[in-house]
């Protein structure tokens, strides 16, 4: 497979080896291969350019993605999961949308594009929508197949262009078991399945989210051998109480996105007595660099708990200290990555360190984000839009610890005095209109004066005490 045209001849061979089998599934309404090949046409159709894609967990926007591939066009990935106002500011300058009709809101409505559906039969509709002729921005990324945004680790979300030899290549082989995706495939962990199913011309049973009896009810049902989620997934699998029997097909548990506690691991291994393989990556390296195999599992597990496991093969880590210089086996400091193919260092935000057999333990982050669910909640960011409202004099944001999510978002602000002055619900509120809900603070507090440091900064320590001591609030 070499650039667009080899990828697009590969896949079509595989949709021409699969044709009237099923392909993408939902709710059991599955879309045939063939009833996928046919969004190529409407999509091929539109104008020159990156064009933008709200991929839902739904046969017809999976589809449409592996369509725009098929095009050679870059594909610029948008999560649903924001408000209305941030997906239209996410197209803006794409030649064209191509969304579900439950994203077509009326802030697109200056935005042209293709309006996809799916029929009880499974048959795909896309129709087109016209829209203002302004031209697109210039080709951020020349080439690129797709383009990812990351999660905002160190300010508003980055683009993170994916070249075409870096997705997985199409291949017709023997139809292999159904894979089921329960990821938003807007991540790069959710991308990589969808993208990994169809390429190999497997079958994909999606859910729009994951809910923990209608993920065991496919597990039941289809079986599968090798799949995992993240650890607050598994914690509600664990507080749900699932039968060991519901998941005895699986044999392997790969998960990350977001730190996997010890405790947490063991607690999941003694459950379900599923070997848990911990990975480690990021957007910007394309998937997991370092993790664990079923190998490493038998002989390490217990001697390497907490580790993310080792490097990946043809990916290079290393930790540095603050002016680059490397450290020395097991001292702690910056993780830095080589992945495959690259040629520069890339230097992380995570505290790490590696000990004399290759194995990696993450120890926190540099920056100030924190992981709700697995996804990056920017504490600066969300401290900034909350000190945006009117009535707020100053915000200040700190994780919190959680069970299930591992860590949730708590904002603390003063108000400006007088009769407007906002309450706690309804900034809260005000909020949910602005930033994606995994972003919405789990705690929002009014108090009279923020802790701040010597440098008349906001404290995060202090602010973890006035969370755990509700007497400081107003």
């Amino acid at each position: 497979m070499t650039g667009a045209d080899g990828y697009a001849e590969s896949l079509a061979a595989v949709f021409r080896a699969r044709r009237d089998e099923p392909a993408v599934g939902l709710s059991r309404v599955w879309s045939t291969w063939r009833q996928i090949a046919e969004l190529r046409a409407p999509l091929a159709d539109l104008p020159d350019g990156p064009v933008a894609l709200v991929l839902r967990n739904r046969p017809a926007t999976v589809g449409a993605l592996v369509g725009l591939l098929g095009t050679g066009r870059t594909t610029q990935l948008v999560s649903p999961i924001q408000p209305p106002g941030a997906i239209a500011a996410a197209v803006r300058g794409c030649a064209a949308v191509v969304a579900d009709a439950t994203d077509w809101s009326p802030e697109l409505a200056d935005h042209g594009g293709i309006e996809l559906g799916c029929r009880a039969d499974g048959t795909l509709t896309a129709a087109r929508r016209p829209g203002s002729t302004t031209a697109p921005r210039p080709v951020e990324f020349p080439g690129a197949a797709i383009v990812v945004s990351t999660s905002g680790t160190t300010g508003p979300p980055k683009r993170i262009p994916m070249a075409w030899a870096d997705l997985p290549a199409p291949r017709v082989g023997a139809p292999g078991e159904v894979v089921i995706n329960a990821m938003p495939s807007t991540t790069i962990s959710g991308l990589r399945i969808v993208l990994g199913a169809l390429a190999a011309g497997r079958p994909l049973a999606l859910l729009e989210r994951f809910e923990a009896g209608a993920w065991v009810a496919l597990v039941r049902e289809l079986r599968p051998r090798y799949l995992g989620l993240p650890p607050a997934a598994m914690q509600m699998l664990l507080d749900a109480d699932v039968d060991p029997a519901d998941l005895a097909s699986i044999e392997a548990w790969p998960t990350g996105s977001a730190p996997v506690t010890p405790q947490l691991q063991e607690q999941f291994e003694a459950r379900f007595g599923i070997p848990v393989l911990v990975k480690y990556g990021a957007t910007e390296f394309g998937g997991p660099v370092a993790g664990w195999t079923l190998d490493d599992h038998r002989q390490w597990a217990k001697r390497k708990r907490g580790s993310v496991g080792r490097a990946k093969r043809g990916v290079r880590l290393r930790i540095v200290d603050p002016g680059g210089g490397e450290c020395p086996v097991g001292a702690p400091g910056l993780l830095e990555v080589r992945a495959s193919r690259a040629t520069e260092w890339i230097r992380t935000n995570d505290l790490a360190r590696i000990d004399e057999d290759g194995f990696l333990y993450l120890d926190g982050r540099a920056d100030d984000v924190i992981v709700r669910g697995g996804f990056k909640v920017p504490l600066g960011e969300l401290e900034r839009i909350v000190g945006a409202h009117p009535g707020v004099r100053a915000a200040g944001a700190v994780g919190l610890p959680d069970r299930r999510l591992g860590q949730v978002p708590a904002v603390a602000v003063t108000v400006i005095a007088g009769a407007g002055a906002p309450t706690a619900a309804e900034l809260t509120e005000w909020l949910r209109a602005r930033v994606a809900p995994y972003q919405v603070p789990a705690v929002v507090r009014v108090v009279g004066a923020l802790p701040e440091t010597d440098s008349h900064k906001v404290s995060r320590p202090g602010l973890r005490r006035l969370f755990e001591d509700g007497s400081r609030a107003d």
